[in-house]
C-alpha cells in the first residue's frame, strides 16, 4: 500500500492559540516541528482541541533562539479526526514556524 505523504507549514506561530493542522476525516500525524524564528528564546504550547478542550503534547517548551523543537520522536504518530484541531502558542508573537507531516490517505 502507497501512503500520501503531506506537509501543514505554519508560519509566525503567535501568542494566542495558532491552528496548525486540521485533519480532512481522519489523518495520521508522523511528526511535528516548531522553529524558534526569533534572537531569544521562547516558550511553546502544543495541543488538541475537541469540543472546547485543550489536550497537551507539550506545554511550556524551552526553544533557544534560532532552535527547534520536535514533539513526536521517530517512530510515534497521533491519529486526528473530525473535530480535532492541533494548535501551538508560543509566549512571544510572531516568534516561531511550524511543520506538521502527515499521512493524508493510503492507497491500495
Amino acid at each position: 500500500m502507497a501512503q500520501n505523504f503531506r506537509n501543514a507549514l505554519t508560519k509566525n506561530v503567535t501568542n494566542s492559540a495558532t491552528t496548525i493542522f486540521t485533519p480532512n476525516s481522519y489523518d495520521t500525524v508522523k511528526s511535528v516541528r516548531l522553529c524558534n524564528t526569533t534572537s531569544s528564546q521562547i516558550l511553546m504550547d502544543i495541543f488538541v482541541t475537541n469540543g472546547g478542550v485543550d489536550y497537551y503534547l507539550a506545554l511550556n517548551v524551552p526553544i533557544p533562539a534560532g532552535g527547534q523543537y520536535e514533539v513526536m520522536e521517530q517512530g510515534s504518530m497521533l491519529v486526528l479526526g473530525n473535530g480535532d484541531v492541533l494548535k501551538a502558542t508560543s509566549d512571544t508573537s510572531s516568534s516561531a514556524d511550524a511543520i506538521v507531516c502527515y499521512v493524508d490517505a493510503i492507497s491500495t
